[in-house]
């Protein structure tokens, strides 16, 4: 997954310098990344974990 963000935030800063776009472009787009990144492998760790119903089931099971 990360390899796959990597190619494509090569592909559009690339992209953005032929274009010659302005430096607040840079950011936007490198922190829209970075918020796509962290979500996407938040979900990925958390998934593994128990799901809540779990953890209500085990408290009226106790």
């Amino acid at each position: 997954m990360t390899i796959l963000f990597v190619a494509i935030g090569t592909y559009e800063f690339h992209y953005m310098y032929k274009r010659g776009r302005k430096k607040r472009t840079y950011w936007i787009v490198a922190l829209s990344m970075l918020a796509a990144y962290l979500m996407d492998m938040s979900v990925y760790a958390i998934r593994d974990l128990p799901g809540i119903n779990r953890a209500i089931s085990f408290i009226f099971k106790f």
